[in-house]
């Protein structure tokens, strides 16, 4: 008898407790509904409403999402509030020039006058790459040999795997004692690995659960590059971090470069950087006729690395890891987009002058590679100077 009072209790204590996981689970989806809703659109994108139309459509990754400054202080909303019109924000990180072109559709609906596409050079082409890799599709823009060298360089390791470990400065998937690559320390996607990236995507529970692990256990690594703070970011990294950053403190301005991760996904070296860059000029003219096709104007707004913006300040770039090699291979690249751009009539504006010449620096003083609120001002304000001089 006691012992089926006990085992009663034991499945109602197990009920209870699936009941309270279950709640808590319900509980976080509606509120992170309620909370995206609160910036976020029915369409998903960031902005206050689901517009019918714009007088403007931006696309573009996290540079013209906004990402580290608030939706106001986004350039796309910045041009929306000088122009007086609307500005539909469908940036959204991660989102290259393919990406883009895929949702030119949706922005065409809105029946603008201009879509503005903002093209990031830190990523893009290696989104490019990896967009094109993921929907078979390299073969349209590599040729045989170059498609054989990819191949070979994927079979040694992923630039996935290797973009994904510099961008977390080494990370936790890295082995410090054998410095062997992502892949060889995770292994195999086994059954909990399976089972864990499901519940990150689907449970709302499990994510909050990971997210307070991480941050009570990582928040020194995790965070130190984003302290808002030059001083106080430095002062939190951790020797794992250090290789993959150096430091700028000049006269007045002073920031955290992350340039072997920038450097990796612009080395023009690299085959599948190379196939990347074709993709997208590829895309950026596929944009353009559809758009020419809708009656709307189409304008490229050249987004620079932060590295790109301050390296003519530095005066030992030998102190900055890879910083020299990054900058010779953005300025090279920006010149061939520039040229191909010309070639065939896609206008284009570079806040790079601007962003330059400005007084106050216009991105964080830490590692966040992102622009700041003065970054986005700068960048509205060349956008609505063309727009201006090309007005009929």
């Amino acid at each position: 008898m006691k012992s089926r009072n006990r085992a009663v209790s034991f499945l109602a204590n197990m009920g209870l407790l699936a009941f309270s996981l279950l709640f808590f689970e319900f509980a976080l989806q509606v509120a992170s509904v309620f909370f995206e809703w609160r910036e976020h659109d029915a369409r998903g994108f960031r902005n206050a409403s689901a517009l019918d139309s714009a007088a403007i459509v931006a696309l573009g990754d996290s540079h013209t999402y906004g990402t580290s400054v608030s939706s106001k202080e986004a350039w796309p909303s910045i041009l929306s509030a000088r122009l007086g019109e609307d500005v539909y924000n469908m940036g959204l990180g991660g989102y290259g020039p393919a990406r883009n072109n895929d949702n030119l559709p949706t922005a065409i609906e809105l029946k603008p006058r201009w879509i503005i596409f903002g093209l990031y050079f830190g990523n893009d082409f290696y989104d490019d790459f990896q967009f094109a890799q993921k929907n078979g599709r390299l073969s349209e823009f590599a040729s045989d040999d170059v498609l054989r060298e990819i191949s070979e360089l994927e079979n040694q390791r992923t630039i996935a795997e290797e973009v994904g470990f510099l961008f977390n400065r080494g990370g936790r998937n890295r082995d410090v004692a054998t410095d062997r690559p992502p892949s060889e320390v995770l292994g195999p996607p086994g059954f909990l690995r399976v089972v864990g990236n499901w519940l990150t995507t689907h449970s709302r529970l499990y994510g909050l659960a990971r997210v307070l692990t991480i941050r009570l256990d990582y928040d020194a690594e995790f965070n130190a590059l984003l302290a808002r703070d030059f001083d106080k970011a430095k002062a939190k990294l951790t020797d794992r971090q250090l290789p993959f950053v150096s430091f700028y403190d000049g006269r007045d301005w002073q920031t955290i470069f992350t340039s072997p991760y920038r450097f990796r996904v612009m080395d023009l070296a690299d085959p599948r950087i190379r196939t990347g860059i074709e993709i997208s000029k590829h895309m950026l003219e596929q944009m353009r006729l559809r758009v020419s096709e809708s009656g709307a104007k189409y304008l490229v707004l050249l987004l620079p690395t932060k590295e790109y913006v301050f390296w003519p300040r530095v005066e030992n770039p030998g102190q900055h890891k890879l910083l020299a090699e990054l900058a010779q291979d953005e300025d090279r690249i920006r010149n061939e987009i520039k040229r191909y751009m010309q070639d065939h009539g896609i206008d284009f504006v570079d806040p790079v002058p601007e962003l330059r010449q400005s007084e106050r620096q216009p991105y964080f003083p830490d590692g966040d590679g992102h622009p700041n609120a003065l970054g986005h001002q700068i960048i509205a304000k060349k956008i609505l100077e063309f727009i201006k001089g090309n007005q009929i």
